[in-house]
């Protein structure tokens, strides 16, 4: 999908710049006329740039590139918008105008860019959300669940200082239990250190707190798999759960008493071979039947799995799994939303994709994400800590 729309993007900023040079350029002097070519050269170099840094992948060389394709879709972006809209209005013979609307349009898609990659992607929201369970025991009415995912420790820019507000702000939701969604590093274990499990160590939870993997931790975007083996790397990252005093759930289910009532709690494993990255599929592929192997389906389940296309295609299908909490998609980091309806490009690719959705009376809520790939913006979708608050239907 991010590629796709890096290509389309690339052609229609060649395409933009050729008619800009034929309709508005060559009117310039020459030392304007140069200089703009110089920079559109230098624009044309970045995607170079994003080739070779990304062949020798590194926590470093990764926060290059995905900040190298911020600054060439802030420069594509707008040009491409500017050229269609004065297009247009050529064709209705009000080039004038159009004009005008099209760099008021490119100017304003800068600034929001910018912001994206400030306020944007930094500025961290907790949202509450309240879920009525007609199986939740009535001792757990009110039960308080702490979701985030997707950290993408590697890509981060001041980590520490970024790590510290969302602990804040979990502990700020006064969490009866704390989930991690998956993808807490971006490459390898090494960004997962013990600095970061102490800072993660900090976080409150009256019922414990528990992580599951997603793609990115079972490393299957790591090209030196001799310095990096995925056992290793996987292992690694487990032991820095342990470390900050977090239980790691890898096709597993814990049990959550309260007094004569209990409910379960199970995470499941990426299903790797969903990718086409079979090199680590045999590290820790999905396993339902080990995840709920003697768990009895009378208990009300929470099932923790990275990717929400497992709950549609099998968890709603299952005696379990009354509500899911997912990550992955992180809505693309880009989110418009108007008069309580949403639309982002993660629509094209997932069927549910972001908040909260129902199907058989079960539930799957998934959070937008705290960190970012490909590009280190987020529009209209903030870093987010998601509560969800249960209320039990027999209370």
């Amino acid at each position: 999908m991010y590629k796709v729309l890096f290509i389309a993007c690339f052609l229609l900023l060649l395409w933009a710049d050729w008619a800009l040079y034929r309709r508005e350029v060559q009117r310039l002097s020459r030392p304007l006329r140069r200089l703009w070519l110089c920079c559109s050269v230098a624009v044309y170099l970045l995607p170079l740039v994003v080739l070779l840094t990304y062949s020798d992948a590194t926590a470093r060389t990764m926060r290059l590139t995905i900040w190298i394709i911020w600054l060439f879709m802030l420069n594509a972006i707008p040009r491409i918008v500017y050229v269609l809209i004065s297009r247009l209005g050529r064709l209705v013979r009000r080039p004038r105008a159009f004009g005008i609307v099209g760099a008021a349009l490119a100017l304003t898609i800068v600034v929001t860019m910018i912001l994206g990659a400030t306020v944007g992607r930094s500025r961290i929201e907790v949202r509450q959300t309240t879920i009525e369970c007609d199986r939740l025991p009535a001792s757990f009415d009110g039960l308080r669940v702490a979701l985030f995912a997707d950290v993408h420790l590697g890509n981060l820019i001041h980590s520490h200082k970024q790590l510290n507000r969302l602990v804040e702000a979990i502990n700020s939701a006064r969490p009866d239990v704390v989930v991690f969604g998956g993808d807490m590093v971006n490459l390898t274990s090494d960004e997962f250190t013990p600095a970061v499990a102490q800072i993660f160590s900090r976080v409150e939870s009256r019922y414990g707190r528990f992580a599951v993997l997603g793609n990115h931790d079972l490393g299957l975007y790591v090209r030196d798999s001799v310095a990096h083996p995925f056992a290793e790397n996987v292992d690694r990252i487990l032991e820095r759960y342990r470390e900050a005093g977090w239980q790691p759930l890898v096709n597993q289910t814990v049990y959550i008493p309260d007094g004569v009532d209990s409910i379960s709690l199970s995470g499941v494993s990426f299903p790797v071979e969903k990718r086409h990255m079979r090199r680590a599929a045999s590290v820790v592929p999905v396993d339902f039947e080990a995840t709920y192997a003697g768990v009895p389906d009378s208990l009300f389940n929470i099932c923790v799995s990275h990717t929400p296309e497992l709950w549609s295609e099998r968890i709603v299908n299952m005696p379990y799994g009354d509500l899911t909490l997912s990550g992955h998609v992180h809505s693309m980091q880009m989110k418009f939303s108007l008069l309580g309806r949403s639309w982002s490009p993660a629509k094209w690719r997932f069927g549910e994709w972001s908040g909260l959705y129902s199907r058989n009376g079960k539930y799957l809520y998934i959070n937008d994400g705290v960190g970012y790939v490909v590009y280190p913006m987020r529009i209209g979708t903030r870093p987010e800590v998601s509560l969800i608050v249960l209320k039990s239907a027999a209370r």
